[in-house]
């Protein structure tokens, strides 16, 4: 049972470095400071979820050339899955690398393969032990409590991103018709809700399968100034 609780505190962890690496790359990108996940906390899961497979699969590899090649296998195969399945979910695109070189459907691509498979090493042989010797003396109670309390925030966390994403597609729809008053310009600051506004600024690739014209028009109201 303490190894669960170990495991989840590295899963936070890593989701944290995550969180801190697509955060400050986009920052840098748009000039802004932008919470970058798709939930609330500070947290991308996706990275931790993959740091976790790394260990689980690859944790006794010590040749860094299978560590890359595997690492970036597992990792494109991971993001593939995720972006089907947010994309069935929500009728929604996160990223989209339709753009990027060496693609395939827009869900992956070879720099981003490449990008983590050479984390794939550095985890394996350089990051996790130096963490693992780190972990080892913290005192078990301490993290026992730490890591159940950050399982109840990050259980409540999904459920209100959940809750707030969902009827984004019927509020794209309700601002489309909307554009067509000029007098209606009020309530659209207040149509939307904090967890939506925090979506589509988060994520500039960010699409709506059904209603992108209409989400595209939003976006460009977010940054007209305010009277």
């Amino acid at each position: 049972m303490y190894s669960l609780f170990k495991f989840f505190f590295w899963f936070l962890i890593y989701s944290f470095l995550g969180w801190l690496y697509e955060s400050i790359l986009c920052s840098v990108q748009e000039k802004k400071i932008i919470n970058r996940g798709f939930l609330n906390g500070p947290y991308c899961p996706i990275y931790g979820t993959g740091s976790m497979l790394f260990l689980l699969i690859l944790g006794h590899e010590n040749n860094p050339l299978l560590l890359f090649i595997f690492g970036a296998l597992i990792a494109c195969a991971l993001e593939y899955a995720t972006s089907f399945a947010m994309e069935k979910l929500f009728h929604s695109r996160w990223w989209d690398y339709s753009d990027k070189k060496f693609n395939f459907q827009g869900r992956i691509c070879l720099v981003g393969a490449i990008v983590f498979g050479l984390f794939a090493v550095a985890l394996i042989l350089l990051i996790h032990p130096f963490l693992t010797s780190l972990t080892e003396k913290i005192p078990p109670l301490i993290l026992i409590i730490f890591t159940s309390v950050m399982l109840c925030a990050f259980i409540s966390d999904i459920l209100i991103t959940i809750k707030g994403f969902i009827g984004l597609d019927a509020k794209l729809k309700e601002f489309s018709e909307l554009l067509h008053d000029p007098d209606e310009k009020h309530p659209i600051l207040r149509m939307f809700s904090r967890q939506q506004n925090r979506m589509i600024k988060s994520f500039p690739n960010f699409k709506s399968l059904k209603y992108n014209d209409s989400l595209q028009k939003y976006r460009n109201f977010l940054k007209k100034p305010k009277k």
